[in-house]
């Protein structure tokens, strides 16, 4: 018979399980994006402006990390420029002037394009540092 030690759960790198977060809380936000920034009928416990907080935050907290400071320029600058869309995107959310009936919607389209910005980057990134 051959020894064996099973773990009950693998050890994730700091990094890794910080990206995992910071990918939850952006699908979040997708889904309140998708219902026009909004919280989802299926979701109604989604804030739009306490999940970009959170976004945000999980961009913050990543940027004071050590393994972030020790990995390519690129990567901590695609942070730092996502955790500023994330806070336009927050002062965006405070824009409620689209809607208004007859309103031209655009901040709203501001608020898709700063997530846009956010999910580009993050693919950007993958395809060079996970993928």
């Amino acid at each position: 018979m051959i020894p064996a030690n099973f773990t009950d759960r693998a050890k994730v790198p700091a990094l890794a399980e910080a990206m995992v977060a910071l990918e939850r809380a952006h699908d979040r936000v997708r889904l309140i994006a998708a219902a026009q920034w909004q919280p989802p009928q299926d979701r109604p416990d989604l804030d739009p402006r306490h999940e970009v907080l959170l976004l945000r935050e999980q961009f913050a907290e990543l940027l004071r990390t050590a393994a972030v400071q020790e990995k390519a320029v690129e990567f901590e600058r695609w942070l730092r420029d996502s955790n500023v869309a994330a806070g336009k995107l927050e002062a965006a959310l405070d824009d409620r002037s689209d809607d208004a009936p007859g309103a031209d919607n655009r901040a709203k389209a501001s608020r898709d394009q700063l997530l846009r910005e956010i999910s580009d980057r993050c693919q950007i990134c993958h395809r060079q540092f996970r993928d």
